[in-house]
């Protein structure tokens, strides 16, 4: 039961109360291996026949990065092409050659020691932010650059060596594909701040010769429709400075009667 990996590698325990349950009186543990399986029970290397009830099968489960439908893109390459056998994802979210789509948690941005919900919620907002950016932008298609993806790749690479992530126990041919190169903070803080230029973009037809008109023709919408063109002076939106008050000697009073001592600008010494 000894890990034969360094802690922080992975799971030290499948889960809380598993420990506990070996040591249950009607529980035995055998750590010999499995020869096979028969239809009274299972066949140990050593012991022999283990007759038994039932049995949970647990082996496992696949993790590879294969889609479970196909998903082409440019030049005929499909997603299990860029998968297979190494998988590469900028930011674990965007494939060169397969433009306008994004994974969630893909390559290289599993976290290691955060909870996955942040890292989830963060790179749903910056799907968000790239919908906004194809909308408002009449952006046809947004690819990130395949030498983009191959320099993410060896950050990931560089960062996971001096890490546990990057100990021959974590990783099974030469480099860990699975987590992100740092905290879940670094990852959010990342991901919050897209660098566009690090995408290649095919813009609509009407756009072919000066992408700039994007901007359309000096107007917004609310000058057509109607709609309120100063939403920034409602009153919720106003930045109203707080109104001064005499109530400075308060903090001098409360750490005086604490029998503490206080200097003349009221902080505790």
């Amino acid at each position: 039961m000894a890990p034969y990996f360094p802690p922080g590698c992975r799971r030290l325990t499948p889960g809380p109360g598993y420990l506990e349950a070996l040591c249950e009186l009607n529980v035995e543990f055998i750590s010999e291996k499995i020869s096979h399986v028969e239809d009274k029970g299972i066949f140990t290397e050593k012991s022999g026949l283990k007759e038994v009830d039932a049995i949970i099968w647990a082996t496992g489960f696949n993790v590879d990065w294969l889609e479970r439908f196909p998903t082409v893109g440019r030049h005929g390459r499909s997603m299990t092409d860029v998968m297979d056998p190494d998988p590469e994802a900028y930011l674990g979210m965007f494939v060169d050659s397969l433009p306008n789509a994004t994974l969630i948690v893909g390559p290289n941005a599993a976290p290691g020691g955060t909870t996955a919900i942040q890292t989830i919620e963060t790179e749903y907002e910056h799907v968000v932010a790239v919908l906004k950016k194809l909308l408002l932008q009449k952006i046809k298609s947004i690819c990130v650059k395949t030498n983009v993806v191959k320099q993410y790749t060896a950050q990931m690479f560089s960062a996971h060596k001096p890490t546990i992530f990057g100990q021959p126990r974590n990783i099974a041919d030469g480099r860990n594909v699975a987590y992100y190169g740092g905290n879940g903070l670094n990852l959010t803080v990342a991901v919050r701040n897209p660098r566009w230029e690090d995408f290649d973009y095919t813009y609509l037809d009407e756009l072919e010769g000066n992408p700039q008109s994007w901007l359309g023709n000096g107007f917004v919408v609310a000058d057509v429709d109607g709609s309120s063109r100063v939403k920034h002076l409602r009153l919720e939106n106003l930045d109203i400075p707080p109104v001064p008050t005499d109530d400075e000697e308060k903090p001098k009073a409360l750490a005086m009667q604490n029998g503490n001592k206080t200097s003349a600008n009221g902080v505790t010494a």
